[in-house]
């Protein structure tokens, strides 16, 4: 019986994973046994299912939360920008001065009501960064530490949800990713147990695939063997030059003995 080469597909990364099924797909199609087709067929919308997550955008529709801490924090921006220039008219001359320092970060900030909701929180860090340094105090008298206060705490408030539900979609996107790399994996078997069988009572097309495929299989390893050899090296080029760096400054034999030398004399 024809017998494919065996692979350990773990060592493969998601892209050369892909690239290698794709590749078997197109080899398995021109199976022309139509016993073999039909597994051939499972094993074409597997790689398919794997290919449409790949490219799909890692981008997902916001989660509720999400979405509602960004709508309030973009509230309590109107409304503080709204005290803020409201404060450039307080009566007191030196709560007016304060005032004006607070509109000063606001207008030299582009609001981030429009903006996607990374770059509204880059424009809401430097908001509130800007506000802190005029000083606790002067911000307490004109009474707009409570208004930074809050905007604070809604701005951290979705920036710690926002890095969890990222967490939370990595971890699903993995977990996705494994099931449909195992789908794969046993779409492809399928087809190359059936094809091995039909290959020994004498289709060409079955041995064909199977030739096709070992060599496939062959070059892609060369490939992944290539790139575990480069990273490999690139590890220890790093490893060597943190010696040669620490050997360096570390002080010698000689320039110790001479020191003491000196110090005896």
């Amino acid at each position: 019986m024809t017998q494919i080469t065996a692979i350990k597909f773990t060592n493969f990364r998601n892209g050369e994973f892909r690239a290698l099924h794709t590749e078997g797909v197109d080899f398995a199609k021109a199976i022309t046994d139509k016993d073999v087709k039909q597994v051939v067929a499972a094993y074409e919308k597997s790689v398919q299912d794997l290919s449409e997550f790949m490219e799909a955008s890692i981008l997902e529709t916001t989660a509720s939360l999400v979405k509602k801490l960004d709508a309030d924090r973009n509230e309590i921006y109107k409304s503080c920008r709204r005290v803020a220039q409201a404060s450039m008219n307080f009566p007191d001359a030196e709560a007016a001065a304060t005032g004006a320092q607070i509109w000063k970060v606001f207008s030299e900030n582009p609001s981030p009501i429009n903006m996607n909701q990374a770059q509204s929180t880059d424009v809401l860090l430097n908001i509130v960064n800007g506000l802190k340094n005029i000083g606790d105090e002067k911000l307490t008298a004109c009474g707009f530490k409570v208004w930074l206060d809050k905007l604070e705490e809604v701005n951290n408030q979705f920036i710690a949800t926002d890095e969890t539900r990222i967490s939370e979609r990595a971890q699903k996107e993995l977990e996705q990713g494994k099931k449909l790399r195992a789908a794969c994996y046993d779409a492809y078997y399928a087809v190359v147990n059936a094809a091995s069988y039909k290959a020994f009572e004498g289709s060409e097309s079955c041995k064909a695939f199977l030739e096709a495929m070992t060599t496939a299989i062959h070059e892609k390893c060369q490939q992944v063997k290539a790139r575990a050899v480069r990273k490999y090296n690139k590890k220890k080029a790093a490893e060597n030059a943190a010696n040669e760096a620490a050997n360096e400054a570390a002080p010698t034999t000689d320039s110790v003995s001479t020191v003491g030398v000196e110090n005896a004399a």
